[in-house]
């Protein structure tokens, strides 16, 4: 794969690819066993991440926001399974839900007010679960974490629909958990830059197509613009090896 493939794949977007900084880190470890959950974040702070715990599916939805970079979630809880959770923080079709409709919490007045709306990326059945915090803290959050199961559940033919980042079965050592959440934290800021990269290389093209070359050559941003571009190009190999290497 060239260099430009990997950067509109997985970088994109800066000529300063930089490590992110573990202090500036922002981790959600979501799991019903509390000293699971408590054992998580011990090893996480103590690697320097900010980290906060939620007991449950619920209170993860009512917890997260647009500072969580990196979510770490059991997929066996009750209430809300880590699925159901996945599924809210992925659904862009829950603004459209309204909290008012929550207040009593009946599955059936529910189902009735949404089954024909155009309510398509998150389940009814997910969707009854939920309460008004919940909705309200969904609809004003715009949610991108990258999500990370971390289960006992062996993976079978129902994660191809799920959007997590990364999939890992329990146990887990602390060395492990580390490098997951720091790789997952990398490949969050790499993501975020694509779109820059792609507008940056778009006026590029744009500019080839409408100036002279000679024109082009003789102009000290246009010049810039092409060094930036090839500057990431040069790293992009290196970077996306070095993400790779964690399992």
């Amino acid at each position: 794969m060239s260099y430009i493939s990997k950067i509109y794949e997985a970088l994109g977007g800066s000529s300063e690819i930089q490590e992110p900084v573990w202090e500036q880190i922002k981790v959600l470890v979501v799991d019903d066993e509390s000293m699971v959950a408590q054992m998580y974040r011990d090893w996480l702070e103590d690697a320097g991440f900010q980290v906060e715990v939620a007991n449950g599916g619920e209170e993860a939805l009512r917890q997260i926001d647009e500072e969580v970079d990196v979510v770490i979630l059991d997929r066996r809880m009750p209430m809300l399974s880590g699925d159901e959770v996945l599924e809210a923080i992925r659904s862009q079709d829950v603004k459209k839900l309204d909290p008012e409709k929550f207040e009593d919490r009946d599955p059936y007045h529910i189902t009735e007010e949404y089954e024909d709306k155009d309510v398509k990326d998150i389940s009814l059945e997910t969707v009854k679960k939920l309460d008004p915090v919940i909705v309200d803290n969904l609809r004003n959050h715009e949610l991108d974490p990258q999500i990370c199961m971390l289960t006992a559940v062996d993976p079978d033919f129902d994660i191809i629909d799920m959007e997590f980042d990364h999939y890992v079965v329990k146990n887990v050592d602390r060395n492990h958990l580390v490098e997951l959440v720091g790789k997952l934290a990398a490949l969050g800021e790499l993501q975020s830059r694509v779109q820059k990269y792609q507008s940056t290389q778009w006026k590029k093209i744009l500019l080839g197509r409408t100036m002279p070359r000679p024109k082009l050559e003789k102009d000290e941003d246009y010049q810039e613009l092409e060094n930036q571009l090839r500057r990431i190009e040069e790293e992009a190999g290196e970077k996306v090896q070095k993400i790779s290497r964690v399992e």
